[in-house]
């Protein structure tokens, strides 16, 4: 049985509308990156220099501005507002070119999307900024001390059981994860002083060989300027973090 022509252009306007959010992941990916490159300072801007450790008499110190915020919630927002910024454009697209082929459907859904999405993304990467809290993370020998604003995280490094360490992107951050509480400080889109550059100093190896000491292995991964470490749950010592105002 042949299946009629306008069945199966309704079937694939279908299917091409089902990738939508699909798409909406890809045009975060593709814009995430174009916003870092363009986030480089050019030749007239003045000089920004990345954040730098301080030597502390108890170990090392770094000041950052950062969005207290979990990274789920992040891509939530947006991938949601990207998709939404894009599905109008993208349906009238399908609608009015999918009997070119799909091919030709997917390459000027991509790009002319992207076109559409990229203010969207400024747009709610501006908004978030707008939570910009100053902050530090001290390493000392045995303990993570992070203040965001006025509060004060003390957690000792045999709470930890995942400490997640990105220097660069519009994703660099610090992720702390212990039994009963995560902490997330995300520098790449804070709003920095015009001097500073949203990103974090690699890790000393002295603060690399004291978390080792601790029971913290580091992780291979394939992201640049990415550090993880975790530890064995047999190992993790219990009790919340500390909480000071």
């Amino acid at each position: 049985m042949t299946t009629p022509p306008g069945d199966l252009k309704s079937a694939l306007l279908l299917v091409q509308m089902a990738g939508i959010p699909a798409v909406g992941w890809m045009w975060l990916g593709i814009i995430s990156r174009l916003s870092s490159l363009a986030g480089q300072p050019s030749a007239k801007a003045p000089e920004r220099v990345a954040p730098v450790w301080e030597e502390q008499p108890t170990g090392t110190l770094v000041r950052f501005a950062a969005i207290a915020m979990a990274m789920r919630t992040l891509i939530v927002i947006m991938v949601a507002t990207i998709a939404a910024a894009g599905s109008l454009t993208a349906l009238a697209l399908i609608a009015a070119d999918y009997h070119l082929g799909i091919v030709s459907v997917r390459f000027t859904l991509i790009v002319a999307g992207a076109l559409v999405a990229l203010p969207a993304y400024l747009f709610i990467k501006a908004r978030l900024s707008r939570r910009t809290v100053p902050c530090t993370a001290a390493f000392t020998q045995t303990q993570l001390l992070v203040t965001t604003g006025a509060q004060q995280h003390v957690f000792r490094y045999g709470q930890i059981e995942k400490l997640l360490w990105r220097c660069t992107s519009d994703y660099a951050r610090i992720e702390v994860h212990t039994q009963d509480s995560t902490l997330t400080l995300i520098t790449g889109i804070a709003k920095a002083p015009r001097t500073v550059l949203g990103q974090l100093p690699a890790l000393s190896r002295r603060t690399v060989r004291s978390l080792n000491e601790a029971g913290l292995a580091k992780e291979r991964t394939k992201r640049p300027g990415l550090t993880e470490f975790r530890r064995a749950p047999s190992t993790i010592t219990g009790s919340k973090d500390l909480l000071r105002p």
